[in-house]
C-alpha cells in the first residue's frame, strides 16, 4: 500500500502534493491545512495532514517548526494516481481529502479560504451501514452540499437516493 494510507491509522488525510521545491505557494498551502485542521477543533485528532512531495526533500527543520504533526512522504504512484483524479477543470497544488478506508472524497482549489474548506468537511459525515441478510457494508453519506456533489461528480463518484455513495466507471 501507500505510505500515505499507511499514516491514516482510521483517520481522514489531508493531502497536499507538490513535486517540485517547496516554495511560497507550497508554505502558503501547508499553513491552510495547519489552519484548517485547527478549525476543526475537537475533531481535529480524526485529521492527519499528509505532505507528499516529489524529488526535492523538504527542509525538515522549517517543517517542523512551523507545521507540527505534518507527516511527509514521497510516493510517485500515488502522485499520479491524484493527478488523475483531479477534476478535469480545477488547478493543481490544492488540498485532497481521503477517508479513513482510503477513498479520495474531495479536491479543494488552491484558492480556497480554510473556512469554507471547514465547512464542507463538517458537512460530509459518512458511515458504513449493513443491511439484513448482506455481507458487505455499505458507506452512506448525508446529503452533500452542491460544492460537494460536484467535486464528488469530477472525482469520478455519484450519491444515489439513498446516499450510498458510488465509483461512476470511466
Amino acid at each position: 500500500g501507500s505510505p500515505a494510507l499507511e499514516l491514516a491509522d482510521g483517520r481522514w488525510l489531508m493531502l497536499y502534493k507538490n513535486e517540485g521545491h517547496c516554495d511560497d505557494t507550497c508554505f502558503e498551502a501547508l499553513y491552510k491545512m495547519r489552519q484548517t485542521r485547527q478549525m476543526v477543533g475537537r475533531e481535529m485528532e480524526r485529521l492527519q495532514r499528509v505532505f507528499l512531495h516529489g524529488e526535492t526533500v523538504p527542509d525538515r527543520v522549517v517543517l517542523e517548526g512551523e507545521h507540527p504533526g505534518l507527516k511527509t512522504i514521497t510516493d510517485k504512484r500515488l502522485a499520479s494516481l491524484l493527478d488523475a483524479k483531479r477534476p478535469g477543470d480545477a488547478p493543481p497544488g490544492g488540498i485532497y481529502l481521503i477517508d479513513p478506508l482510503s477513498n479520495l472524497v474531495m479536491y479543494f482549489p488552491p484558492d480556497l479560504d480554510p473556512r469554507d474548506m471547514v465547512d464542507d468537511m463538517k458537512h460530509l459525515h459518512s458511515v458504513l451501514t449493513l443491511s439484513k441478510g448482506s455481507r458487505k457494508p455499505k458507506r452512506r453519506l448525508e446529503t452533500p452540499t452542491k460544492t460537494q456533489s460536484e467535486v464528488l461528480t469530477a472525482l469520478g463518484h455519484r450519491i444515489d437516493d439513498g446516499g450510498v455513495l458510488h465509483s461512476v466507471a470511466a
